[in-house]
């Protein structure tokens, strides 16, 4: 599920781009701009460009041809006027896999993509150490994971040259876990701010954070 406000731009029938501000591991605030789907024509009239909004939806993905696009489909009734900035994502599902890139001579940090398997959907997510270790180190395919943090819109080419845009989490390591099932966990829960005390269930034992 994803929780945002921001800027809304380019407002059509069926939706809108939404600006939003991030803050990266160094704390340096960033733009980032992500699609929104409306899935119901009945729109509030307050609802233009140049408003601030916040919704909540879940990330949905269409082929247009050879292009593969993915967007937030805001759920029904849930946008209200928001004077503030935020972008929260949390999956709830089961580690499909998970590979870890090494620092690189440039000085680019350690990082892991993580898929996560929701239903029949597969979701992608980007881990920073320590917490990329420990996934390394401990997450099998099949665990239950929960990973929460802000989306970001990323262009890719695929094998044949097309460019595809996907949205995927970039986890925050005091919110990411492995679980013992995800079918006990409210996708919305905590998402108050409050820090939770993480321990993260390991074959030899647990690790907190």
């Amino acid at each position: 599920k994803v929780m945002l406000a921001g800027d809304v731009s380019k407002l059509n029938r069926s939706g809108f781009t939404l600006t939003t501000v991030n803050e990266d591991l160094e704390g340096n605030k960033y733009e980032q701009v992500i699609p929104v789907l409306l899935t119901t024509k009945n729109q509030p009239s307050w609802l233009q460009d140049g408003c601030k909004v916040a919704l909540k939806g879940h990330i949905t993905g269409s082929l247009k041809g050879d292009v593969y696009e993915e967007a937030v489909a805001a759920i029904p009734g849930s946008l209200a006027e928001h004077d503030e900035y935020m972008n929260i994502a949390r999956l709830i599902g089961k580690v499909r896999y998970f590979t870890r890139r090494p620092p690189t001579p440039d000085g680019k940090q350690a990082s892991g993509n993580l898929a996560i398997s929701i239903a029949k959907n597969v979701f992608r997510a980007v881990l920073f150490d320590p917490i990329a270790v420990v996934f390394e180190r401990s997450a099998k395919q099949g665990m239950a994971v929960q990973v929460q943090g802000a989306l970001q819109n990323r262009e890719w080419i695929s094998r044949t040259g097309v460019t595809n845009k996907i949205l995927e989490t970039r986890a925050q390591s005091d919110w990411t876990q492995l679980l013992e099932s995800p079918e006990s966990f409210d996708p919305f829960a905590n998402f108050d701010g409050e820090k939770d005390d993480v321990v993260v269930n390991t074959p030899t034992g647990q690790a907190a954070f």
